[in-house]
């Protein structure tokens, strides 16, 4: 459970907002494409001013990159512990679902 926004740090709220307009951009970039989807309508639809997605990304490609990223880290993440501490043929396995199940 997450501590009230007015006690959380400076970075913590950072990473909320980050998350919150990745989110966001996923979901806009499914609805209407990369080419119709603007920086202003992710930092509106995560609940922020419509210059914070600019500030925090720079750019569409920033923004890219972080989700680039984002998902990159999920993946790993997800892999990790799908295969736990196997190894050999059972890790094998275990990474070959872990890639079913996340894709």
């Amino acid at each position: 459970m997450h501590k009230a926004n007015t006690s959380l740090t400076q970075a913590e709220r950072t990473a909320l907002s980050d998350n919150a307009m990745l989110d966001a951009a996923l979901d806009l970039i499914l609805k209407y494409g990369t080419e119709k989807t603007t920086l202003a309508m992710i930092g509106e639809a995560a609940g922020y001013s419509r210059g914070l997605a600019t500030y925090r990304f720079g750019s569409k490609a920033g923004l890219y990159d972080e989700i680039c990223k984002s998902i990159s880290r999920n993946w790993l993440e997800y892999l990790t512990r799908g295969v736990g501490d196997k190894v050999g043929i059972e890790a094998m396995c275990a990474a070959l679902d872990a890639i079913r199940k996340f894709v």
